[in-house]
């Protein structure tokens, strides 16, 4: 069995404003420091629930006015995304379709919601290549190359994963390095946790 997780990367707010507020709704989560104006959140209860994903993103965009991306990777065969603004749902995608095809992702959309215009025609491939073992064989490359483009810090990718990778101190530390990450030690210490 492959590796999967969840998580939610917002847009304008900061690390200490997010953990208040999972605090005051009594979620257990991780969130990590804020990186080119983004802070990745790991919640514990929407790991491996798509709608309790879903409704946190939802109730975190709708409730700050901005911009939340859930995402979720299960078992190397698939990645999907939600893209909230405002409360609303912008835009969806997966992978995995018919035929290995993937389904839903505007390019145009996600990339002026997220603030990466220029990264359109570098998005577009990302998202319509199918599943294959020429091209994206792994959930987690075509969700690296996304977030690349798209200028998210790499605390959303599958170097940091989820909450029970955080959990599980369960991350590579040749990753860390070949990525420019401190060690695992360091790394897992500027993350906070609602428990704290």
């Amino acid at each position: 069995m492959g590796h999967g997780f969840a998580n939610i990367t917002v847009r304008g707010q900061t690390q200490n404003t997010l953990l208040n507020y999972l605090k005051k709704h009594q979620r257990n989560a991780y969130v990590s420091p804020k990186v080119n104006n983004f802070v990745v959140v790991y919640d514990e209860d929407s790991e491996f629930d798509l709608e309790k994903l879903s409704n946190l993103s939802l109730q975190i965009s709708g409730d700050f006015s901005c911009v939340a991306f859930s995402i979720v990777t299960y078992d190397e065969s698939w990645f999907a995304y939600d893209l909230y603004e405002n409360g609303n749902l912008r835009d969806e995608y997966c992978s995995s379709g018919e035929d290995l095809f993937p389904e839903g992702g505007d390019a145009q959309k996600l990339c002026t919601i997220l603030g990466a215009k220029s990264s359109i025609n570098r998005i577009r491939p990302i998202l319509r290549e199918p599943t294959t073992e020429t091209v994206y064989l792994f959930a987690s490359q075509r969700h690296k190359n996304l977030v690349r483009e798209l200028g998210l810090p790499t605390w959303s990718t599958y170097i940091i994963g989820g909450y029970r990778d955080i959990k599980e101190e369960e991350i590579d530390a040749v990753v860390f390095d070949e990525d420019g990450f401190p060690d695992v030690e360091a790394t897992l210490s500027m993350l906070k946790n609602t428990n704290d």
